[in-house]
């Protein structure tokens, strides 16, 4: 079906089609869901946010990592008039010329965006940085808590998520007319726009509400607001998006949309295989000979312990693991806000002694380039280690399940300046989505919520963030084992002329802004 199609567009339309293959799935076409970089970089097609990334040739420009404008005509600020001096409302003012491919094209409004809003507190398929928006926005945790008691006991059916949402209001999120939205902080954030820059915050129109989120169904009925927008779509396998003809060039500054189709495939067979021969023009997935960027802040591969499980609970059996494994020391990486280069010293791994016939089920991605090394010293000491791959697109269910003793993860910076939250955060507050294992300390959370309330105050929250780090730290919550660059995918086939790699989306090339020679 797929070959057929292509061949179907390559003869009646002689398009220029950009190709890519590799082992990634394809998966999470729901911006709701779409956490992944691979998923963020289809999303970034054909799903646009009030604020976005540009996509800079130099990466390690302060242009590649700022938000700008995308549906929005301007950021907000005390300069033209959109944050209040509380800094605590922002007033957002849509751009002209952005529609839906709807029958006939239907503009954007204010009211999608705050329907974009309510989609994310639906309780089947939250964002995993819902977090950042529910300790931001005001009256957003309390939406949150009620959509998800609402359908308590009862079956999850597309009009009981749209009864709920058309009949509930995020106070701190409304529109003044069609063209204009104010959202409410009930604490003042200095990275509340890089917040709303999330691709998850997207907006949505009516014709979503017959949908539940992320579904089959959702995924073959998705209405674009960018240059282009999926069809031919495979579960997994393949998926075509075609130019959008609903989109206005004039009104996206940071999409150029050279290609006219972009064909992604699955297979077994090496994508550099495929691009030597002309095959495919770029990786899908990311390739292991990569450049390193490694200007800007790093990620971290981490073990998180899974505190649902008797054996993990024991701290002694936590600080063993630890002892084996070694630490890099911070959970903040170097170059984020917070990194405590001096003060943490990285320790390395050490002989250590398990209790006879320990057996630990160790999860990890079935594409993770993480180190092998923590499984390497556990099986070492003599623990008997059950390796448990997961495809990345199961990941996420897999350890909500709960079925595993010990988890690795990669996480790299949401965002990149005024970034103290991005790893504490999510990673340590006990009702956030991305606390996998499920650790809870009301002393970390207490101080999580003093840092946030004391964003202003730089140095207070410097040092909140800092004892929750080292509580944390002190309870063996997770175990923070290597740092690691960004890495530029490649390598780029004959016909690619430019690609830019962008750092929102964790090196990954801006598919709009790929340029073929033929």
């Amino acid at each position: 079906m797929h070959n057929q199609r292509m061949e179907n567009w390559n003869l009646s339309r002689g398009a220029h089609i950009l190709r890519l293959y590799g082992a990634g799935a394809i998966d999470h076409l729901d911006p709701v869901s779409a956490h992944e970089p691979q998923a963020r970089q289809i999303t970034r097609l054909f799903s646009r946010q009030l604020f976005s990334y540009f996509p800079s040739p130099d990466p390690c420009s302060w242009k590649a990592i700022a938000p700008v404008p995308d549906i929005a005509r301007d950021v907000p600020s005390t300069y033209n008039a959109g944050l209040g001096a509380s800094h605590l409302s922002y007033v957002v003012h849509l751009r002209p010329g952005v529609f839906w491919d709807t029958d006939p094209p239907r503009a954007v409004t204010a009211q999608d965006v705050v329907r974009g809003f309510k989609r994310l507190g639906n309780p089947v398929s939250r964002p995993r940085n819902l977090t950042y928006l529910t300790s931001t926005i005001r009256g957003f945790a309390r939406y949150c808590e009620e959509y998800a008691a609402s359908l308590s006991g009862y079956e999850v059916t597309p009009d009981r998520l749209a009864a709920f949402q058309n009949g509930h209001e995020i106070p701190g999120v409304f529109a003044l007319d069609d063209e204009s939205l104010v959202i409410e902080l009930f604490r003042p954030a200095l990275d509340a726009v890089n917040i709303l820059a999330s691709a998850c915050v997207a907006p949505a129109p009516v014709e979503y509400d017959a949908y539940i989120p992320d579904s089959a169904e959702f995924r073959q009925n998705i209405r674009s607001t960018g240059p282009y927008r999926p069809v031919g779509y495979q579960r997994g396998t393949a998926l075509v998006l075609e130019r959008n003809p609903a989109w206005c060039p004039d009104s996206d500054p940071i999409r150029p949309a050279y290609a006219d189709i972009i064909d992604i495939a699955v297979g077994a067979e090496p994508a550099e295989e495929r691009i030597r021969t002309g095959a495919a023009d770029l990786p899908w997935d990311v390739a292991a000979e990569a450049s390193f960027i490694g200007c800007l802040p790093a990620g971290l591969d981490y073990l998180v312990f899974n505190f649902r499980r008797a054996a993990v609970q024991d701290r002694q059996l936590r600080r063993t693991v630890l002892t084996a494994v070694g630490t890099a020391g911070s959970i903040v990486p170097p170059g984020n806000d917070g990194h405590r280069a001096n003060g943490l010293v990285p320790a390395a791994p050490r002989p250590v002694s398990f209790p006879s016939g320990l057996e630990l089920t160790v999860a990890h991605l079935a594409t993770s380039a993480v180190s092998a090394r923590p499984y390497q010293s556990l099986a070492d000491a003599g623990v008997k280690v059950r390796r448990v791959a997961v495809p990345a697109a199961e990941y996420d269910a897999f350890l909500r399940e709960g079925n595993w003793d010990i988890a690795a993860l990669s996480r790299f910076p949401d965002w990149f300046h005024d970034n103290g939250r991005v790893f504490l955060q999510p990673l340590l507050q006990s009702d956030s989505p991305d606390n996998f294992g499920r650790y809870a300390s009301p002393r970390v959370d207490w101080l999580i919520g003093a840092a946030l309330d004391s964003m202003i105050e730089t140095g207070r929250a410097r040092a909140a963030w800092r004892a929750a780090e080292q509580q944390a730290l002190h309870d063996i919550a997770i175990i923070p084992f290597a740092y690691r660059s960004l890495a530029a995918p490649g390598p780029c086939g004959r016909r690619v002329s430019s690609a830019v790699p962008m750092p929102s989306i964790c090196g990954l090339y801006d598919l709009s802004g790929v340029s073929l020679t033929s």
